[in-house]
Protein backbone atom coordinates (compact mmCIF):
# COMPACT_ATOMS: atom_id res chain seq x y z
CA UNK A 1 0.00 0.00 0.00
CA UNK A 2 1.60 3.16 -1.06
CA UNK A 3 2.14 5.89 2.01
CA UNK A 4 0.54 9.29 2.29
CA UNK A 5 3.89 10.55 0.98
CA UNK A 6 4.54 8.83 -1.80
CA UNK A 7 0.62 9.67 -2.80
CA UNK A 8 1.47 13.33 -2.50
CA UNK A 9 4.35 13.28 -4.09
CA UNK A 10 2.57 11.56 -6.95
CA UNK A 11 -0.25 13.67 -6.82
CA UNK A 12 2.61 16.61 -7.39
CA UNK A 13 4.43 14.78 -9.84
CA UNK A 14 1.04 14.59 -12.36
CA UNK A 15 0.49 17.93 -11.96
CA UNK A 16 3.09 19.07 -12.70
CA UNK A 17 3.12 16.64 -15.65
CA UNK A 18 -0.13 17.83 -17.25
CA UNK A 19 0.76 20.63 -19.11
CA UNK A 20 2.95 18.41 -21.34
CA UNK A 21 0.70 15.77 -22.15
CA UNK A 22 -0.34 15.14 -25.36
CA UNK A 23 -1.84 12.01 -27.74
CA UNK A 24 -1.93 11.63 -31.71
CA UNK A 25 -0.95 15.32 -31.79
CA UNK A 26 -3.83 16.93 -29.45
CA UNK A 27 -3.67 17.68 -26.40
CA UNK A 28 -6.71 19.33 -25.03
CA UNK A 29 -8.63 15.96 -24.58
CA UNK A 30 -5.75 14.51 -22.94
CA UNK A 31 -4.79 16.78 -20.69
CA UNK A 32 -8.52 17.21 -19.61
CA UNK A 33 -8.50 13.49 -19.17
CA UNK A 34 -5.94 13.58 -16.95
CA UNK A 35 -6.95 16.47 -14.62
CA UNK A 36 -9.93 15.11 -14.39
CA UNK A 37 -8.10 11.77 -13.44
CA UNK A 38 -6.10 14.00 -10.86
CA UNK A 39 -9.71 15.05 -9.63
CA UNK A 40 -10.33 11.51 -8.42
CA UNK A 41 -6.46 11.10 -7.01
CA UNK A 42 -7.64 14.17 -4.89
CA UNK A 43 -11.05 13.32 -4.09
CA UNK A 44 -9.07 10.24 -2.61
CA UNK A 45 -6.35 12.26 -0.45
CA UNK A 46 -9.01 14.89 0.99
CA UNK A 47 -10.84 11.59 2.18
CA UNK A 48 -8.29 10.26 3.76
CA UNK A 49 -7.02 13.49 5.46
CA UNK A 50 -10.77 15.36 5.56
CA UNK A 51 -9.01 17.60 8.57
CA UNK A 52 -7.01 19.08 5.36
CA UNK A 53 -10.22 20.75 3.58
CA UNK A 54 -11.55 23.72 4.95
CA UNK A 55 -14.04 26.58 3.27
CA UNK A 56 -13.68 29.52 2.82
CA UNK A 57 -15.30 33.20 1.96
CA UNK A 58 -13.29 32.88 -1.57
CA UNK A 59 -14.69 29.12 -1.85
CA UNK A 60 -18.42 29.95 -1.23
CA UNK A 61 -18.18 32.69 -3.80
CA UNK A 62 -16.04 30.06 -6.11
CA UNK A 63 -19.47 27.77 -5.90
CA UNK A 64 -22.19 30.62 -6.35
CA UNK A 65 -20.40 31.26 -9.47
CA UNK A 66 -20.28 27.88 -10.59
CA UNK A 67 -23.71 27.54 -9.53
CA UNK A 68 -24.62 30.53 -12.18
CA UNK A 69 -22.50 28.77 -14.11
CA UNK A 70 -24.56 25.70 -13.82
CA UNK A 71 -27.47 27.35 -14.75
CA UNK A 72 -26.26 28.81 -17.97
CA UNK A 73 -25.38 25.50 -18.96
CA UNK A 74 -25.89 22.78 -16.71
CA UNK A 75 -23.69 20.32 -18.72
CA UNK A 76 -21.25 18.01 -16.38
CA UNK A 77 -18.24 17.25 -18.23
CA UNK A 78 -18.36 20.24 -20.61
CA UNK A 79 -18.15 20.94 -24.34
CA UNK A 80 -16.30 18.85 -27.46
CA UNK A 81 -13.38 21.08 -27.61
CA UNK A 82 -12.47 21.62 -24.21
CA UNK A 83 -14.31 19.66 -21.99
CA UNK A 84 -14.51 22.05 -18.98
CA UNK A 85 -18.04 21.39 -17.48
CA UNK A 86 -18.55 21.73 -14.01
CA UNK A 87 -16.37 18.58 -12.47
CA UNK A 88 -13.95 20.24 -14.22
CA UNK A 89 -14.28 23.16 -12.39
CA UNK A 90 -14.74 21.07 -9.09
CA UNK A 91 -11.49 19.07 -10.10
CA UNK A 92 -9.61 22.95 -10.26
CA UNK A 93 -11.48 23.86 -6.56
CA UNK A 94 -9.87 20.26 -5.19
CA UNK A 95 -6.65 20.77 -6.79
CA UNK A 96 -6.59 25.06 -5.18
CA UNK A 97 -7.20 23.34 -1.79
CA UNK A 98 -4.40 20.75 -2.36
CA UNK A 99 -1.69 23.49 -3.09
CA UNK A 100 -3.00 25.10 -0.21
CA UNK A 101 -2.87 22.33 2.15
CA UNK A 102 0.66 21.26 1.41
CA UNK A 103 3.60 22.02 3.41
CA UNK A 104 6.21 24.74 2.15
CA UNK A 105 8.81 21.93 1.20
CA UNK A 106 6.48 20.32 -1.12
CA UNK A 107 5.50 23.38 -2.67
CA UNK A 108 8.95 23.89 -3.24
CA UNK A 109 9.00 20.64 -5.06
CA UNK A 110 5.45 21.51 -7.08
CA UNK A 111 7.28 24.58 -8.20
CA UNK A 112 10.43 22.82 -9.25
CA UNK A 113 8.77 20.25 -11.18
CA UNK A 114 6.69 23.06 -12.86
CA UNK A 115 9.32 25.19 -13.77
CA UNK A 116 11.41 21.76 -15.00
CA UNK A 117 8.07 20.76 -17.01
CA UNK A 118 8.31 24.91 -18.93
CA UNK A 119 12.16 24.57 -19.61
CA UNK A 120 11.81 20.78 -20.73
CA UNK A 121 8.64 21.65 -22.84
CA UNK A 122 9.31 24.86 -24.53
CA UNK A 123 13.01 23.44 -25.22
CA UNK A 124 11.21 20.70 -27.29
CA UNK A 125 9.17 23.31 -29.17
CA UNK A 126 12.33 25.13 -29.48
CA UNK A 127 13.70 22.38 -31.77
CA UNK A 128 10.78 21.94 -33.68
CA UNK A 129 8.07 20.06 -32.56
CA UNK A 130 5.20 20.13 -30.73
CA UNK A 131 4.02 18.91 -27.52
CA UNK A 132 1.47 19.19 -25.22
CA UNK A 133 -0.13 22.61 -23.92
CA UNK A 134 3.08 24.62 -25.65
CA UNK A 135 2.15 23.83 -29.28
CA UNK A 136 2.11 26.95 -30.84
CA UNK A 137 3.74 30.54 -30.73
CA UNK A 138 1.32 32.44 -28.70
CA UNK A 139 1.02 29.72 -26.29
CA UNK A 140 4.77 29.12 -25.91
CA UNK A 141 5.02 33.16 -25.00
CA UNK A 142 2.34 32.70 -22.67
CA UNK A 143 3.43 29.60 -21.05
CA UNK A 144 7.25 30.86 -21.11
CA UNK A 145 6.19 34.83 -19.68
CA UNK A 146 4.01 32.91 -16.66
CA UNK A 147 6.30 30.23 -15.76
CA UNK A 148 9.43 32.48 -15.89
CA UNK A 149 8.98 34.08 -12.32
CA UNK A 150 8.56 30.07 -11.04
CA UNK A 151 11.97 29.61 -13.01
CA UNK A 152 14.16 32.72 -10.99
CA UNK A 153 12.84 31.70 -7.81
CA UNK A 154 12.69 28.18 -7.58
CA UNK A 155 15.52 27.43 -10.13
CA UNK A 156 19.18 28.17 -8.65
Amino acid sequence: MMSMARFKLFLITLISTIPIIAFQGRFEFPKVFLFLCLGVGLIIYFLLNPNLIFVTKKDKWYFAWLFVLSLNNPNLLGGSYRNQGIIFFITLWFLIKFVESLELISKQLLHKFLATTIIVESLIVLFGYKLGTIGDTNAVSGFISIGLLLVINYLP
